[in-house]
Order: structure tokens, then sequence, then C-alpha cells
């Protein structure tokens, strides 16, 4: 009695394997390793990870091939996957422990990659159970891994982005509009918006040796601030010795205007400002003294002093400028120029003005006095002179924010005491400045 039972139990997941079997196979190709396609059926299973090897059925025979096998494989109306050597790290990124630093570990394997994106310009995507991976194929025809890292940081989760510059260099080399610029900036590490950015490429390929050139971009800008200027250089005056002036702290503001040199996403730019800055220093001494040539010769000095140097100057500055991370939301640059500077308005030398009253005794009997009010120039500075800058400083949206540092430079004639030129010292002057900036307008 047990026997029929058991015996139409066996026949039945016999035949529903059979047909479970028969279910999983679909039309499709492979393509061998001297490139001709092969007709065939695939054991298909909607695979949420890469296969690592896949069985097909060519007329009645079942093989199994692996990725050094073949160059590629597809199945009708659902998948297709290429074969490639790739190299790529095994940093996770995503999951309830990050490491602490970026991983450099990597594993070189050949693999099954899916075909998200197919032209001269290639996306394949690799699932594994840690994480997904994107890599890109380009006209070199090199298979390379779009970097994405991860890691913790005192709770702070800090990124490694470097798949957005592999991103420009693709672009760079169709010498696309910058009109993509901002958008490749603000890619995020995702099958759907890569895979937007690779149609583009594909649709916008030019013929082989000919490229767009992509344009600049001209900006007017405004900017505000203040200068710490510097004097270094100590001075005698006609009775102050050894004097030196504090720092001054003064606004400063003008124009800018900058042009972004074509290609290269407006890394490379260059520009000329212009600007405004004063300052006045002074200082002042009283006092009296006592001197003694012989007993018939002895007289008494009382004088006061006041040494000042007031300067107004328009600052030009033509000058070079970088952008380090032209894809970043907050962009890093750093600028080289120099400027000319020269004097406008109530401008003057550093001069000392003084008076002094004498009394005293000579041949011993007979008093004399003696009193006067006078000005010198203790250095003639110059009315023109170039300094270098150079600047740092960071760009977000519209709005930048900039450091300029000016090495200190001669801005005088040698000096001089009492109208004859006692030294080859000239008298120096730098400064450092903190300024914003505000885009107006820009014209690409």
């Amino acid at each position: 009695m047990l026997k029929k039972p058991l015996s139409l139990l066996l026949f039945l997941v016999f035949i529903f394997q059979a047909g479970y079997s028969a279910d999983k196979l679909f039309p499709g190709y492979y393509i061998d390793l001297k490139g001709d396609t092969v007709r065939c059926n695939i054991e298909y299973r909607d695979w949420n990870l890469n296969p690592k090897t896949i069985r097909v059925q060519v007329k009645n025979d079942m093989v199994e091939l692996g990725p050094e096998e073949i160059q590629a494989f597809g199945v009708d109306g659902y998948r297709d996957y290429v074969s490639a050597k790739v190299t790529y790290h095994l940093n996770p990124i995503s999951g309830p422990v990050l490491p602490t630093k970026f991983s450099d570990s990597t594993v070189t394997k050949s693999i099954f990659l899916q075909v998200e994106v197919a032209g001269v310009y290639s996306l394949y995507v690799l699932v594994l159970p840690e994480r997904i991976y994107l890599f890109e194929r380009g006209p070199d025809r090199s298979t390379n891994e779009l970097l994405y890292r991860a890691k913790m940081d005192n709770d702070s989760l800090q990124e490694d982005q470097s798949y957005r510059q592999q991103l420009v260099n693709l672009f760079m080399n169709e010498g696309l509009s910058e009109k993509y610029f901002e958008r490749i900036s603000n890619v995020s590490y995702s099958t759907a918006q890569i895979a937007s950015l690779f149609q583009i490429l594909n649709g916008t390929h030019t013929v082989a040796g000919s490229k767009k050139n992509s344009g600049g971009e001209f900006q007017i800008e405004v900017f505000a601030g203040a200068i710490m200027n510097s004097f270094p250089t100590s001075f005698d005056g006609k009775y102050i010795k050894s004097a030196q002036f504090d720092p001054s702290y003064s606004p400063s503001g003008g124009l800018n205007f900058l042009f972004s040199i074509p290609g290269h996403f407006r890394s490379f730019k260059f520009g000329l400002s212009l600007g405004y800055d004063a300052y006045g220093r002074t200082t002042s001494q009283s006092g009296s003294f006592h001197v003694v040539e012989s007993a018939a010769y002895y007289y008494t000095t009382t004088y006061s002093e006041t040494i000042s140097l007031q300067r107004s100057l328009v600052l030009t500055n033509i000058y070079f400028m970088y952008v380090v991370n032209p894809l970043g939301k907050i962009k890093v640059f750093v600028k080289a120029g120099l400027n000319y500077n020269f004097a406008i308005g109530n401008s003057q030398d550093l001069v000392s003005n003084y008076t002094y009253s004498t009394q005293g005794i000579t041949n011993g009997t007979k008093p004399f006095q003696d009193s006067a009010s006078a000005s010198i120039s203790l250095y003639s500075i110059k009315s023109s002179y170039f300094a270098p800058v150079f600047s740092a400083g960071f760009v977000s949206g519209r709005s930048k924010l900039e450091l300029n540092y000016w090495p200190s430079v001669g801005i005088s004639d040698p000096a001089y005491v009492n109208g004859n030129t006692a030294t080859s010292t000239v008298y120096q002057f730098g400064s450092v400045g903190l300024f914003y900036y505000f885009t107006l307008f820009s014209v690409k």
C-alpha cells in the first residue's frame, strides 16, 4: 500500500525538477577567445551577484565556462556580461564597521562584469556580497575601477571620491563643454547617475582626431577685506633712536577680473585685480639732555620729535590661479602673482618733524639761546614699486575667501639723516590680507 504513493511522489518530484531545469535555460550567446559568437542556451538565474561561472548548452552538450575562457556572454532580453581581469579595492563602504583609514588592500582577478552602458565608453558593474563596484572602459580599452572608498574618523564618515576625477579625465578626452562641470562635481557613487554621464560621453563622442574645444569663463568679482601692514625696518630720527612702527590694520577692497583657461574643467585661471589700501604710522618722543663740552661751555636742549609715514595706494595685481580640486563642492585654490602698487593722494615719505630749544653758557659767563622747528626726510619712499604676492583660499558657489601674503620688499631710496646719506639700508614693507570675494556675473 505504501509503495504506490511513494512511487507517485518520486515521479512528481522528478517531473517538477525536469520542468524547473528546462525553465532555467534561456537563449543567449557567448564570444569565445577567438572573437567568434556562439549561439547557445544559458542557465540564467536572474543573478543578484555577478556569476563566477556560467553553464551553457550548445546543441545537446552542457558546458561550464569561466571568465578566462570567453570574452563575453549575454542572455537575450536580460543582461550582458564581459570578461575582464581587473584590480579593485577591498575597502567596505557601508555597514556597522568601517576602517579608520582608507584601505589600500586590493585584489586582482578575472571576473564577469555586468554591462550597464556599452559603447566607446562603457560602464560595468560588479555586485559582491560586501558592496557594489563600478568600472569604466574607454577608447584605450583598459578596464579600471572607479575608485570610491570610505572610512570613519571620530564618528564622522569620510569619503575618497576619486571616481569624480576619473570621470573628469574621460570628459577631457572628448573636450566636452564645461556645462557638465557642476554635474560631475556633485555626482554620487550611483550606477544610475554615473550611467547617465556615460550615455552623454557616447552620445557626443567625436570622430577620431577631432575634438571640441571646451570654453573658458570670464568673471567679474568685487572683494573687500582687511590688510595687516608690517614695517620691519628700524630707523633713527633727529633725536629718536632705533624706532620701529607697529603693524597697522586697514580696510581694503576693489574689483577682480578673472578668466578661466579653456579645458581642464577651469582648473587654470589668470586674472587682474585693482584694489585700494591706505595706512598711516606715527611715533613721537619728547625729552631733554644736558651737554658739557668744558667748564666754560655747556648747555641743555629740550626737544619734541614726531616721525610719521603715510601712504594711500592703488594695488594692481596680475596673477595665475590653480584650482586644486575643480570637482569639489568647496574648491581649494592657490595663486601667485605680481603687484604693481603706486601712491596717490596725500602720501608722504618717512619724515621727522621736530622742535628744539637750547640754553647754555659759553666762554664761562656769556649765556646763549637757540630754538627752531624743522622737518627732514629719513627715507624717501618710492611713488611706485613691484611686489610678489602669494595667495590661497577656497570657493563655494559665488563666494570666495582668500588669504594673501606680500613678502617684505624695499620701498625706499637709501636712508637719510639730517639730509645726508647715512647708509645703504632701504625701508622694508610687507603685508598680509584676508578678503571676501563675490562674483557679480560670469560669461561662459
